[in-house]
């Protein structure tokens, strides 16, 4: 049994079950009673259909702690909570949370009607219609998106419900929701999220596998449903617009759908993320036919300490009353679309958003978007040009080889180091030993010094590069018996070896090769018995005259131990990505993330902005005090990423910012302070922007209406809700804010 049985009280008898409305991988929907207010409810209950059972009771098995089912339920608990926080007039309201039978169940208003699938089949949809649809369900989507960073993932009309009694429109099935940061990176998940065939755009599955998600995913989505009540026709696979983009066009032309709604469309429904709708709101805005250039694209996270304060602080409102400016972009202020251009500009080119700016007041927004959508154009299509390169030279590579002379793949097959093809001369073989060696020499003096690495890695790089060298010099061995008019089995008979160093090959072409006995082949035997009689014996000397190669593997070990309770250590100036500290007068070198772990503290080159650092290390992870030499500091963690999360005092080109910093971005309580003293902002950070409440100072001010403070509420970086402004001669002016522009005056006044 699957399925609770019908009449089964749950919640301490306050629903009863009347049958069953829907299952998938994941859930069981029921239709229920709430038997204390007589009203019908639709319950959801965690059920993996491929892990879990049910027994006589009504209770799930395979719910054991640390399972895939249990971690899972985990999740769809997480995600059931952050639905209940929704409220809006088109999403479905859940109104109760509660855990029975081992798992967990959430509960939701019934709404009695037919989903758009099944509404259109009955009910052809006209144009006015579908846009009102569509609007309804943008709205929501909206508040989903913009209040709280959640996704849907499988829009389609299966999911939206229409009311039989008025019409009114509801958004329901939020499976493959997920909440998500403004890195695009999902915080819940009870599922891939691949979307449903038609409605998913091609990047969903990418996406889904990396954890990445955005908001373009549902804009596409929303394309998509609209073509559906438009057309009464599923819409293509995503896979297949790839190729024909037309696919759409010519469905909808045949449907006499209006041009103004075809665009709407098609622009939602680019296979192309960057050059799709970004937004749910420029989607609507598309819609109602408003210029939706003016719409505010999603915020760019800043984390680098050199890219300075959130753009948002550049932008000047055209507000009742004159309102101060603190940026040096005047020319800016108010261009919305200068603004949207610089942020795109800025995360392609990884520039402050200031640097940004100039660029485009230096070259023009003409030059300055070509060269942003040549960089795209890069980005998108980078993948195919590498699949196209490699089957290009895969063919250029089997034609040259049918067309290649004899006595070039003689010499081909001689360079290659593993190969056993071709042959080869005594001078070869010899250089071919000689160079082996020395390299082989090389590595175990270097791994012996313990510069890098501890002695588990010098066995592991030792015998990896011993089994290389085994591997080359039998090849060039192979080569040189080819060269003699044998197998290179022969390699193998004993002393044979010493003969392929000195008997002379075959003149005469054979089955191997042609051939290589020629004066040159002479004059290299005779090189060969001088390098032979030099290199040898120095050789001999360097190795058995004091034995130091071989020694320095214990003073190594005694090096290592040493290193691991030593404290200070210094980046080397000459190399930053290495560290080195000082035992008994001799430097001891680790690259910088072989630091051992535990208290530690390191010192920064005297050019270095850092000028130290300490704490504890673990890893590549690090828990501690970093000092700057200007007098900026950071106390908290710091990952191997350079991603921090403490408290700190942070300055970069525009001011400084001292207060809470999380996953690298301003995050909690902060004050930002221009650098010249004339503007201050104090108050709540969200993910690097202004967000909650703060107050704007301008304490250097001295004219009348520029004096003062403003407290208000902010949300991405600009001034939302309610604020008041306190000038310093005693008057004040409540006002009404929205997306940074002051839209009218409450209330004027004093204040003491």
């Amino acid at each position: 049994m699957q399925q609770l049985a019908i009449g089964t009280l749950l919640r301490e008898g306050a629903y009863k079950i009347e049958r069953v409305l829907g299952q998938g991988s994941f859930g069981i929907t029921y239709l229920a009673e709430h038997v204390h207010l007589g009203k019908k409810v639709a319950i959801k209950e965690f059920f993996m259909k491929e892990v879990n059972s049910r027994g006589d009771d009504g209770s799930l098995t395979g719910m054991t702690e640390g399972s895939l089912s249990y971690n899972y339920c985990n999740k769809f608990q997480k995600e059931a909570k952050n639905l209940s926080r929704l409220e809006h007039p088109n999403i479905v309201r859940v109104t109760d949370l509660f855990s029975e039978n081992g798992t967990f169940y959430y509960v939701m208003d019934y709404v009695e009607g037919q989903n758009l699938n099944d509404y259109i089949k009955s009910n052809p949809v006209s144009p006015d219609e579908a846009v009102s649809i569509i609007k309804s369900v943008a709205d929501a989507l909206i508040y989903m998106h913009e209040q709280h960073h959640m996704l849907h993932l499988d829009l389609k009309p299966g999911n939206i419900m229409r009311r039989a009694s008025d019409g009114h429109i509801f958004l329901i099935d939020f499976g493959l929701s997920k909440h998500y940061d403004a890195n695009g990176q999902p915080e819940t998940s009870t599922n891939i999220g691949l979307g449903t065939a038609g409605y998913a755009p091609i990047e969903q599955s990418n996406q889904a596998k990396s954890g990445e998600f955005r908001p373009t995913i549902d804009v596409y989505a929303l394309g998509a449903t609209l073509y559906k009540l438009l057309t009464g026709q599923t819409p293509p696979a995503a896979s297949e617009l790839v190729s024909d983009e037309d696919l759409l066009d010519d469905e909808l032309h045949a449907k006499h759908v209006p041009e103004n709604l075809i665009k709407v469309v098609e622009d939602a429904m680019r296979p192309s993320v960057r050059k799709r709708t970004q937004t749910v709101r420029e989607f609507k805005a598309n819609l109602e036919g408003n210029n939706a250039a003016e719409i505010t694209a999603a915020n760019t996270p800043y984390n680098d300490k050199n890219q300075g304060h959130p753009s948002t602080t550049n932008v000047s409102e055209n507000t009742i009353v004159e309102a101060p400016s603190h940026s040096d972009n005047s020319d800016s202020q108010g261009d919305y679309s200068k603004i949207l251009l610089a942020r795109r500009y800025s995360e392609l080119f990884r520039v402050s958003f200031n640097e940004a700016l100039a660029y485009i007041n230096s070259h023009g927004m003409s030059a300055t978007q070509d060269k942003v959508d040549r960089a795209e154009d890069v980005l998108q299509n980078n993948e195919e040009d590498r699949s196209n390169n490699a089957r290009e030279n895969s063919t250029n590579n089997a034609r040259g080889n049918e067309n290649v002379a004899a006595e070039d793949w003689q010499v081909r097959d001689s360079f290659r180091p593993f190969s056993s093809k071709g042959r080869i001369g005594r001078l070869q073989l010899f250089l071919s030993y000689v160079a082996g060696f020395v390299a082989w020499f090389a590595v175990f003096a270097l791994m012996a010094d313990g510069i890098e690495y501890g002695l588990d890695n010098y066995i592991i790089v030792f015998l990896s590069f011993t089994a290389a060298l085994f591997l080359f010099l039998y090849a060039q061995c192979a080569k040189r018996c080819h060269d003699l008019g044998k197998s290179g089995a022969w390699m193998f008979v004993p002393f044979w070896n010493v003969l392929l160093f000195f008997a002379e090959g075959e003149s005469q072409d054979n089955q191997y090769g042609q051939g290589t006995a020629t004066q040159s082949d002479h004059n290299g035997n005779n090189i060969m018995w001088i390098i032979f009689w030099i290199v040898v014996p120095i050789g001999l000397a360097l190795l058995f005259g004091n034995g130091k190669a071989f020694g320095n593997v214990s003073q190594n070990n005694n090096l290592e131990a040493m290193a691991q309770s030593t404290t200070d250590w210094y980046v080397d100036s000459k190399s930053p990505a290495n560290v080195y500290c000082i035992i008994d007068g001799q430097r001891y070198a680790r690259t910088r993330w072989e630091v051992p772990n535990g208290q530690r503290t390191i010192h920064y080159a005297e050019d270095d902005i850092r000028e130290s650092f300490s704490g504890t290390i673990s890893g590549r992870e690090c828990n501690g005090l970093l000092k700057y030499r200007d007098g900026d500091y950071f106390n908290g963690t710091i990952s191997s990423d350079q991603i921090m999360d403490g408290h700190g005092r942070i300055t970069d080109g525009s001011g400084t910012y001292e207060g809470d910093i999380k996953n690298g971005l301003f995050n909690g309580q902060g004050t930002y302070t221009l650098s010249d003293g004339t503007w201050m902002y104090k108050g709540n950070y969200e993910d690097g922007f202004m967000s909650g409440s703060g107050t704007e100072y301008w304490p250097k001010e001295k004219r009348k209406h520029y004096a003062g403070s403003l407290e208000c509420n902010y949300r991405n970086g600009e001034r939302n809700g309610i604020g008041t402004w306190y000038f310093n001669n005693h008057t004040y002016q409540k006002c009404k804010f929205k997306n940074g522009k002051q839209i009218s005056v409450i209330e004027e006044g004093t204040w003491r």
